[in-house]
C-alpha cells in the first residue's frame, strides 16, 4: 500500500473522528444529568484531595506529638499495664503505687490525648476510604456513560480503525 494512500486514509479518519467528537461534545453539553455527575465527581475529587492532605498533615502532627508521651517511661508503664482499663489487674500495693504514678504523670488527661493521637489517623483514613469509594463509583459511572455515547456515535470504531492504519 502506498504511503500517500495510507496518509489520505488517516486524514479522512482524523476528520471523521473530529466530527464525531464534536457531536459527542454537544451531546454531553446538553446532558444535564451527565454535567451534574461530572460536577459532583469533580467536587468529590477536590474534597478527597483536601482530605488526603489533611490526613498526611495530621499523621505528621500526631507522630510529633506522640513522641513526648512515648518517651515518658512512667506514663508508658501505665499504658502497658492498661491502667484504668477493664483489663487492668494488680495487687493492692501495686494498684496503690500505680495510682500514685498516675497522679504524678497526669495519666487521665494524658491518656485521652495519647489515645486521640493514636486513633484519629485511623478514623480519618476510614472516612477517606469511604469518600474515595464514592468518588470511584462516580468516576466509573461517568466512564460508562462516556463509553456508551462514544460507542453509540462510532468513535471507538473510528479510533480502532485509525490505529490499525498507523
Amino acid at each position: 500500500v502506498q504511503l500517500s494512500v495510507v496518509t489520505e486514509t488517516l486524514k479522512r479518519k482524523a476528520t471523521e473522528r473530529d466530527a464525531i467528537q464534536q457531536v459527542i461534545n454537544e451531546e454531553f453539553t446538553a446532558d444535564k444529568d451527565y454535567l451534574r455527575l461530572i460536577a459532583e465527581m469533580e467536587e468529590k475529587g477536590q474534597t478527597l484531595d483536601a482530605n488526603k492532605k489533611r490526613l498526611e498533615e495530621f499523621r505528621a502532627e500526631a507522630k510529633r506529638k506522640l513522641k513526648p508521651y512515648q518517651d515518658e517511661e512512667l506514663f508508658m508503664y501505665l499504658v502497658g499495664k492498661k491502667f484504668n482499663a477493664q483489663e487492668y489487674r494488680a495487687s493492692a500495693p501495686v494498684r496503690m503505687w500505680d495510682r500514685s504514678v498516675a497522679k504524678k504523670v497526669n495519666f487521665q488527661e494524658n491518656i485521652e490525648n495519647y489515645t486521640f493521637l493514636l486513633t484519629m489517623p485511623k478514623s480519618m483514613q476510614t472516612v477517606l476510604d469511604e469518600r474515595q469509594a464514592v468518588y470511584y463509583a462516580l468516576a466509573e459511572k461517568a466512564e460508562k456513560v462516556r463509553k456508551h455515547v462514544e460507542d453509540k456515535h462510532g468513535l471507538t470504531e473510528v479510533l480502532e480503525s485509525g490505529e490499525k492504519l498507523a
